[in-house]
C-alpha cells in the first residue's frame, strides 16, 4: 500500500461560533450568494453549509468554518482541524 501526506497548503479558517462583525469576508459573501445560512439562535447556533453537489453539512459549535483551496467553504471538528492545521502569520499572504 502507497501512503500519502497531505501537501502543506494555506487556508482561511473561524470558529463558530462568531458574531457578524467576526466574520471573514468570503463567509459574508457565502451568506449572501445562499451558500451557507445560519440556524438557531443564540448558543444554538449552527452554519448550514450547501456544497456544489447539493449536499449538506453542517458546522456546529465549537467546529472550524475553512475556506478550501478551490474557494469552497466547509465545516471542520476541532480535534480534526487541530490535528491538520496550525497558525501562520497571513499578513501579506492575501488569505482571505
Amino acid at each position: 500500500m502507497t501512503l500519502y501526506r497531505k501537501k502543506p497548503v494555506t487556508i482561511s479558517a473561524f470558529r463558530w461560533p462568531a458574531s457578524y462583525g467576526d466574520w471573514p469576508q468570503w463567509f459574508r459573501d457565502a451568506a449572501v450568494a445562499g451558500l451557507v445560512e445560519v440556524e438557531g439562535e443564540h448558543e444554538k447556533n449552527r452554519v448550514l453549509i450547501r456544497q456544489d453537489r447539493g449536499s449538506i453539512d453542517y458546522a456546529n459549535l465549537g467546529d472550524w468554518i475553512i475556506q478550501g483551496v478551490e474557494g469552497g467553504v466547509y465545516p471542520c471538528s476541532d480535534s480534526v482541524f487541530q490535528a491538520t492545521y496550525e497558525p501562520v502569520d497571513n499578513i501579506g499572504e492575501g488569505v482571505g
